[in-house]
């Protein structure tokens, strides 16, 4: 036990010291720290349009659809972790965008990974809120009807740069159950 204890202490005391350096000359000797530069990590804000392109389904069918965002995003202190402040969103089928349409409010956070090729990131997010369908009532001369429901959204995606992202987003909501599959491409603007 005194043996483990004292190579852990001697262990410690090693790393303390690679912390100094000791330079020597002929007539002195000068002892420097070395410093570990701390980096500031800069509050950053990212306003963005997204579009999206691909297909929603739920218990009747599927069928193409299409949408467009806003996003406003929101790192702190940590670069590998975002707050998304709000995100608007509104996506409907090809066929007839104005008999139905989803209209989604949601706030989340979005994780990222070390930089890699070119400063490329990859991102996941997960974003939670109000969603709100318009859709025809058949059962009253095709009045429109409005329902309300929570919205889930999850996506997957690299962010190529600080402004230009490619991903996968899949959306959700509990009124219609209706689930949204799309490439999202978002084009971000960045303000300190």
């Amino acid at each position: 036990m005194k043996k483990l204890f004292l190579i852990a202490f001697v262990g410690m005391y090693s790393i303390a010291g690679n912390a100094q350096i000791v330079s020597s000359t002929s007539r002195n000797i000068v002892t420097t720290t070395t410093e570990v530069k701390e980096v500031k990590k800069e509050k950053k804000t990212y306003f963005g349009i997204d579009a999206s392109v691909g297909g929603q389904s739920n218990d009747f069918g599927s069928q193409g659809a299409f949408g467009l965002g806003f996003h406003w995003e929101r790192s702190y202190s940590s670069p590998y972790l975002a707050w998304d402040v709000l995100s608007v969103f509104w996506d409907a089928p090809f066929e007839s965008p104005t008999d139905f349409g989803r209209l989604s409010l949601k706030t989340g956070i979005r994780g990222f990974s070390p930089k890699f090729y070119r400063n490329m990131r990859a991102y996941a997010n997960l974003d939670l809120g109000y969603t709100m369908n318009y859709y025809p009532d058949y059962r009253y001369d095709d009045e429109t009807e409005f329902g309300h429901g929570f919205g889930l959204e999850f996506g997957l995606g690299i962010r190529l740069t600080n402004h230009f992202a490619v991903g996968y987003a899949l959306d959700w909501d509990s009124e219609t159950k209706l689930k949204g599959n799309y490439l999202r491409v978002s084009v971000s603007l960045e303000r300190k």
